[in-house]
């Protein structure tokens, strides 16, 4: 095996760890484990398990263009919202964990750098569905309910029959308040 597929094995497959059980996933043994590798060549690519967080929070950010791409290149939120989503799963549950453990600062400044890139990508087509169309306040809306879709998302409910019951309930609150 080449090494360098080597190292993004590892890398691909810490990334959906820590998507699935955040930090507490993450742990050198288990890796090698689920791998089917000796946690050896876990030390000659990464040398600790520091430097192996920085290429999964990079391999983070480098999703996080794609993503916000998808978002802005979206005639409309719906169906396009759901479908970006859904196909992008492992990068959303990977950020929900960086929420979870923003209270560590190297989680939180990726969270930081990945939400402001995304957030861009998204907040025409948001405002849009929503009917808010003054910018600040839709921005403060859209905090609120992206920290409410991560608080109340998993891996057995990220699918298109909870997201559209979310979305609907926010946006029948968003016209609700427009009244």
């Amino acid at each position: 095996m080449h090494p360098n597929n080597s190292k993004q094995q590892w890398i691909d497959t810490g990334y959906e760890l820590f998507g699935a059980d955040g930090l507490d996933g993450l742990q050198v043994e288990r890796l090698a484990r689920v791998m089917n590798l000796n946690k050896s060549g876990f030390y000659h690519y990464f040398k600790s398990r520091e430097l192996f967080l920085d290429d999964l929070f990079l391999k983070h950010e480098n999703e996080s263009r794609a993503v916000a791409l998808a978002f802005s290149a979206a005639p409309q939120f719906d169906p396009d919202f759901f479908t970006i989503i859904l196909d992008n799963h492992h990068f959303i549950l990977f950020h929900q964990q960086l929420v979870r453990y923003r209270h560590v600062a190297e989680c939180n400044a990726c969270y930081q750098r990945v939400s402001a890139v995304v957030d861009q990508g998204i907040a025409r087509i948001f405002s849009d569905y929503m009917g808010i169309h003054d910018a600040e306040l839709s921005a403060k809306f859209f905090d609120q309910v992206r920290d409410m879709f991560f608080a109340r998302i998993n891996a057995k409910n990220l699918n298109e029959e909870f997201l559209r019951a979310l979305v609907r309930d926010v946006r029948e609150v968003a016209i609700g308040f427009s009244r």
